[in-house]
C-alpha cells in the first residue's frame, strides 16, 4: 500500500471533507466523502451554509473544551426570538441543543457554544419562537426553520513529540522501514494502520499509526519527521487529534511517492526500545 493510505481532511475551497467518516469519530448524519489525497497539511477553513433565510457560519474545528462562535442571520422581523444551534447524535440520527442565542433586531445572531463532545459533528442553526411571541405570520422564516446541517471537527487536546534521526533505515514496530520521508505516527496503545486526524496551529493532516511510543517526555504521540514537515510541527508541541478510521498495515503503510521503498528481504531492528532508546519503542505491534 502506497500513499492511497493517507488523506488531507479538508478541501481548499473550505467544503468540509472526511475521506475517513466512516470511523469511529464520526457524529451525526452522514455527509459525503473525500477521496484520498497526496499527503499535505490543509488550512483550516470557516464553514458557511445557508438554505432559504436561515444562514450560519462557524469555524470547521476547535479542540475540546474551547468555545466555537456560531455566526448568522435571518429575517429582520424575527427579532426577538431564539436561535438554537444543535449538533446531531449518531446512530440515531437525532439532533440535541447546544446553545443558543437571541436573535437581534436587524435578525442577526451570535451563539456560543464550549465544545463537549469530540468528533465530526453534524450541526444546524434552528429559529426558534420565544414564548409567548409567535413568528410574524406569512413573512417569518417560522418556527422550526433551519440552516442546512454541516460538519465541524472537535479534537482532542494531546501532547506530541517528534522523531526521525538515528531511526532512519530501521524497522518500525508495524513493518514499515523508516525513512526521512515518511509520514506516520507512533502511539503506545493504537493498533497498526489505525488512521488520526492531527489539528496544528490552524492546519490539519491525516496520517496512520505506524509505531509504539512515545516513553517520554509526558506526550501521547511521536510524529515522524516527515510528518512533523508536513505539519509544520517544530518539536514538542501541544496538537488537537481524533481517531478516523483504521487502514491494513503494509510494508508501505506512510510512504510518500517517489520515497525510498524497502529492498525485499530487508530486515531491521525496531526503532528503539522503551525509554532509553529513544522518543519511539520497538515493542511488538499488531497489525
Amino acid at each position: 500500500m502506497t500513499i492511497a493510505a493517507l488523506a488531507v481532511t479538508c478541501s481548499a475551497s473550505g467544503a468540509p471533507a472526511a475521506w475517513a467518516d466512516a470511523g469511529g469519530g464520526s457524529t451525526g448524519p452522514g455527509l459525503p466523502a473525500a477521496p484520498p489525497a497526496v499527503p499535505s497539511a490543509a488550512a483550516l477553513p470557516t464553514v458557511a451554509v445557508a438554505r432559504g433565510t436561515v444562514s450560519m457560519r462557524v469555524r470547521a474545528a476547535a479542540v475540546l473544551g474551547n468555545v466555537l462562535d456560531f455566526r448568522g442571520r435571518v429575517p429582520s422581523h424575527d427579532s426577538g426570538h431564539t436561535i438554537v444551534i444543535e449538533r446531531g447524535v449518531s446512530p440515531s440520527g437525532g439532533w440535541v441543543p447546544a446553545a443558543r442565542a437571541i436573535i437581534d433586531r436587524h435578525g442577526g445572531f451570535l451563539a456560543h457554544w464550549r465544545t463537549s463532545q469530540a468528533g465530526r459533528l453534524a450541526v444546524r442553526a434552528v429559529v426558534v419562537s420565544t414564548r409567548g411571541r409567535a413568528p410574524v405570520r406569512g413573512r417569518s422564516s417560522g418556527a422550526g426553520e433551519a440552516s442546512p446541517a454541516t460538519r465541524i471537527t472537535v479534537y482532542r487536546p494531546a501532547l506530541a513529540t517528534t522523531f526521525g534521526p538515528g531511526f532512519y533505515g530501521r524497522r518500525t514496530a508495524c513493518g514499515q522501514i523508516l525513512t526521512r520521508t515518511t509520514v506516520g505516527v507512533a502511539n503506545r496503545h493504537l493498533p497498526c494502520g489505525t488512521m488520526v486526524e492531527m489539528s496544528f496551529a490552524g492546519r490539519r493532516l491525516t496520517l496512520p499509526v505506524i509505531d509504539r511510543g512515545p516513553y517520554a517526555n509526558g506526550a501521547d504521540w511521536d510524529l515522524t519527521s516527515g510528518a512533523a514537515s508536513v505539519l509544520g510541527v517544530p518539536g514538542t508541541v501541544r496538537v488537537g487529534t481524533i481517531v478516523v478510521g483504521r487502514v491494513p498495515s503494509t510494508p508501505t503503510l506512510g510512504s510518500t511517492p517517489g520515497g525510498p521503498t524497502p529492498a525485499p528481504g530487508t530486515t531491521g531492528g525496531p526503532t528503539g526500545s522503551p525509554p532509553a532508546a529513544g522518543p519511539t519503542g520497538g515493542a511488538t505491534a499488531g497489525s
